[in-house]
């Protein structure tokens, strides 16, 4: 349980990527004192765990392709290859508040630690975003070959959690196809 100071939501438009980017950039800088171990990329061990349970909608093939692709990413991205800091985790611009005294970080319960490609991941690996613009933004310097395993591995994630909400959620079920298509031919 954690307490903190409610926010009135303003109902604003989302932000643009510059505004994004540098708030990212900021919240990194703030994160950076925080003192306490955090697990090291801590969303990542979705996948293992998904993987590991019974399958409803996968089949054998597609199971082996995602651990495949798992294997293969995590390898890309090996904790000797950075300075971990606590990141916000899932730092897509939907888990920002339009609030009365301006744009709040929320949804906080991926905190964990690792590269900054991780949070920025969620902000480039979409097409409704102009990464050039969010990296700008950004202005810290990002390691390219980090960023491009962890917008993988974030996809990957995001294609672990639609196949489980389709299990549950017709809805969800083209979105889940789509995803998962990417991982049997890569």
């Amino acid at each position: 349980m954690s307490f903190w100071t409610y926010q009135e939501p303003s109902g604003a438009a989302l932000p643009d990527e510059s505004a994004v980017g540098s708030m990212l950039r900021n919240l990194h800088a703030a994160l950076r004192s925080y003192p306490d171990p955090l697990p090291v990329l801590a969303p990542l061990g979705d996948i293992p765990a998904f993987l590991a349970r019974s399958q409803t909608q996968l089949s054998v093939a597609d199971v082996s392709a995602l651990a495949r692709a798992f294997t293969r990413l995590t390898a890309d991205l090996p904790p000797a290859s950075y300075a971990g800091q606590a990141l916000h985790g899932d730092a897509g611009r939907g888990n920002l508040m339009a609030a009365g005294r301006g744009w709040v970080w929320h949804d906080f319960e991926d905190t964990c630690s690792g590269p900054p490609a991780w949070d920025l991941a969620a902000l480039t690996a979409t097409r409704r975003l102009d990464s050039s613009r969010v990296l700008a933004a950004y202005g810290d310097p990002i390691d390219a070959g980090q960023l491009r395993a962890c917008q993988q591995l974030r996809l990957l994630h995001l294609t672990v959690w639609y196949v489980l909400y389709a299990e549950r959620l017709p809805e969800c079920r083209q979105r889940a196809a789509e995803l998962m298509a990417t991982w049997r031919t890569a």
